[in-house]
């Protein structure tokens, strides 16, 4: 949807084919290498789980996953929902078409490190959730700004 605001519908039929081309042949080529785009669900399971992981262990959002565990949150399904629609629905439109070009430059590890960033971010909102409920809203607006600016300029320049 994104490329059709910018060229036709024929060119962007065949930019997305090629895409999934390329990425099916690297998937193809080696079954242990990481693909550099997530073509299916087994795929993405894996790198939610590597994104609760990079959170965990990396220093990037340890409190933030800690605490929505300790609210009975499942993490793993978070970061899936999270990845799933490409961070479509938590950022603005301008960011999100930065992280579309970003993705299709560099692959699906792009997801990864912004919503890994945008956690991080938000670490304070989050922490000072009491409910799982807070956390889901925190998380469903983790790139707008509610008013706070100093955040919504952090996540505008991770996407420049």
């Amino acid at each position: 949807a994104t490329l059709l605001t910018f060229f036709s519908e024929a060119e962007t039929m065949f930019m997305v084919s090629q895409l999934i081309q390329e990425a099916e042949n690297e998937v193809n080529a080696s079954r242990n290498a990481n693909p550099r785009m997530i073509l299916n669900l087994n795929q993405m399971h894996k790198q939610a789980k590597l994104l609760v992981t990079e959170g965990k262990n990396s220093g990037n959002c340890p409190e933030a996953l800690e605490h929505m565990e300790s609210l009975g949150m499942d993490v793993n399904q978070m970061a899936l929902e999270l990845l799933q629609d490409g961070l479509a629905t938590v950022l603005p439109f301008r960011s999100f078409l930065r992280l579309v070009g970003a993705f299709m430059a560099e692959g699906s590890e792009v997801m990864l490190r912004f919503a890994l960033a945008m956690l991080k971010i938000q670490t304070p909102a989050i922490l000072s959730c009491s409910t799982s409920k807070e956390v889901k809203g925190v998380l469903a607006s983790l790139g707008f700004s509610h008013g706070l600016d100093d955040r919504h300029k952090g996540v505008e320049q991770l996407t420049k």
